[in-house]
Parts: structure tokens; C-alpha cells; sequence
């Protein structure tokens, strides 16, 4: 009887310290997942800005591009032809010597 009586408070003392010990590594695990949320959610947050930031200057790259190609000026078909007027010179006029 008294074998006994030993035998159900060790099998209560075990499953009290095997419910203390998995409570604690339950709680040490909620805790660093909330601080790694946490840290995911400043990411997210850096990212957008980071994203929304990046979208603004390729905006304005586009704008300078377009202002540039509206400042350039189109040539003209008597231009296109005096520049490359040596072209036809050199390969349809015989070479003399």
C-alpha cells in the first residue's frame, strides 16, 4: 500500500514538472514568435515604402525620358540624305587610279 502511495505521487510530481516544463517552453515560443511577427511586420512595412519609393523615381525617370524625347528634334528627310550622300558617292562611283 505504501509502494503504492509512492508510486501515484512520483507519477504526480513527473507529470507536474513535465507540464511546468513543456508550459514554459510554450510560452518561451509564443513570445519569440510575436517579437519575430513583429519584426516581419516592419519588414512588410519597410518593403512598401521601400517599393513606393522606387515606383516614384521610376516615375519621374519616365517623365525626364519623355521631356527628353519631346526636346529632341526629328530629322528631316534632306538631312538623312546629305549625311549619307558619301555613301552612295563611295560605292556607285568607280574608284579612279
Amino acid at each position: 500500500m505504501l509502494l503504492g502511495l509512492f508510486s501515484a505521487l512520483l507519477g504526480i510530481l513527473g507529470a507536474t514538472l513535465t507540464n511546468h516544463y513543456r508550459n514554459r517552453q510554450y510560452r518561451l515560443i509564443s513570445e519569440q514568435g510575436k517579437k519575430i511577427e513583429m519584426e516581419l511586420q516592419e519588414l512588410r512595412t519597410e518593403l512598401k515604402k521601400n517599393f513606393v519609393d522606387f515606383q516614384r523615381l521610376m516615375l519621374k525617370l519616365t517623365e525626364s525620358e519623355r521631356a527628353n524625347l519631346k526636346s529632341q528634334k526629328t530629322e528631316s528627310w534632306s538631312s538623312y540624305f546629305y549625311r549619307h550622300g558619301s555613301n552612295v558617292y563611295r560605292w556607285f562611283v568607280p574608284k579612279t587610279q
